[in-house]
């Protein structure tokens, strides 16, 4: 759900893993299901107490709490990230390589420091247009893609996104 909809909660929030490929779905799901299901069989102890209580938070609510709300997905500024439920532990920790912004789930590669759109597959980073933030072509795409494009300019690091089933590689401006 976290992926495909942009939504983080904390049943979905501890997908954040260096170690995942995000281009594999199907096993990640496996894996995210099955730690779920660890997790969620816990009917005693610390995390078990705040599962339940968090459970009855988001059931009992109006509406869904924000993405930027405690426990609940981060921001996108630097040095910001988002928390995560780590289910070995049972404890909150802030996961730097996650951030949300928008509808979107973004992961940062450790080989390369850019953030990545999970929705680009390979196919799609092997054609993707690259641009330089704030040159003549990036504000071409910026008017053709509008407000899609206008939620993600809190990145000022490397980013691969897709936005209208186009991949593109957005660098800084050189200083």
């Amino acid at each position: 759900l976290s992926l495909q909809h942009g939504i983080l909660t904390p049943y979905t929030s501890f997908l954040a893993d260096d170690g995942v490929n995000v281009r594999r779905p199907q096993a990640n799901f496996d894996r995210a299901r099955d730690a779920a299901g660890r997790g969620l069989a816990q009917t005693e102890g610390k995390s078990a107490v705040e599962q339940r209580l968090d459970k009855a938070r988001l059931q009992n609510a109006a509406q869904a709490p924000a993405a930027s709300a405690p426990g609940f997905g981060g921001g996108a500024g630097k040095g910001e990230g988002t928390m995560v439920l780590d289910l070995e532990t049972g404890e909150e920790k802030l996961a730097k390589n996650l951030r949300n912004v928008g509808n979107k789930s973004f992961f940062q590669r450790a080989d390369d420091q850019r953030w990545v759109d999970p929705s680009v597959t390979e196919e799609m980073e092997k054609n993707a247009i690259r641009l330089v933030q704030f040159s003549d072509e990036y504000f071409q795409v910026a008017e053709k893609h509008g407000r899609q494009l206008s939620q993600y300019l809190v990145f000022d690091e490397p980013l691969l996104i897709n936005l209208g089933g186009q991949a593109y590689m957005i660098d800084p401006p050189t200083k």
